[in-house]
């Protein structure tokens, strides 16, 4: 495989990400590019992240569909508070969930139409209902369940192509033992968003406890 090296300078509203990619064996450069950008301008931001994914993807010679092209191009929100929000709440996943929701909650409030910040709410708590030595009262795992399946439906409501709330909802499935439900939404969240980490991670997750264990490696590795 190849290893993608990046780096980020920025000055004020200046920004300058410059992005390559190494062939490990040889130490050799594949790929480089410079993009300067201006972070007062939500949208250049959003265009940067987009020309990089493709141009990384295009040397890399990766197949993707037209819809993943499209959500890649997706502009998730118009509020800069609530994707800062977005972005400090992804950085603290695996370090304690307090902080995570902290931040997750601020993105929401600054942006009530900000499909994908539900949508990574719903996901985050699917840990909290199926995971190993989690053990809830009835009650407690229903609430939790009506809080994942509401913030999925309004993420699906804004954006139905969001693969990342079908997980979420498929997961709820798992916990009640409704395995071809839980199957079904694993599907159409592979459909829509094929590469999306966390999605496989659910769906894997999903097959090691279906005793499935050879596609559950399969979708970890990917």
């Amino acid at each position: 495989g190849s290893v993608m090296e990046c780096s980020v300078r920025y000055a004020g509203d200046s920004i300058m990400v410059t992005a390559q990619l190494i062939d490990p064996q040889t130490n050799s450069h594949l790929w480089s590019e410079a993009y300067p950008g201006d972070l007062s301008d939500l949208s250049t931001v959003f265009a940067m992240q987009a020309d990089i994914a493709m141009n990384i993807a295009n040397a890399l010679e990766a197949e993707f569909s037209l819809s993943e092209q499209a959500s890649i191009e997706r502009v998730p929100t118009q509020s800069p508070t609530a994707y800062a929000f977005y972005l400090r709440a992804l950085s603290t996943v695996g370090e304690g969930t307090e902080d995570y929701y902290i931040a997750i909650n601020q993105a929401i409030a600054a942006d009530e139409n900000f499909a994908l910040a539900y949508a990574s709410r719903a996901a985050t708590r699917t840990f909290e209902l199926v995971g190993v030595g989690v053990g809830l009262a009835p009650g407690d795992a229903l609430e939790l369940e009506r809080g994942i399946q509401s913030d999925a439906e309004r993420a699906l409501e804004i954006d139905p192509t969001l693969g990342l709330a079908h997980a979420a909802q498929a997961v709820v499935h798992q916990a009640n033992w409704r395995g071809p439900a839980a199957e079904e939404a694993f599907q159409r969240a592979l459909q829509m968003s094929p590469n999306d980490v966390y999605v496989l991670l659910l769906y894997g997750r999903f097959k090691r406890y279906r005793g499935e264990h050879e596609e559950a490696v399969r979708l970890i590795r990917r």
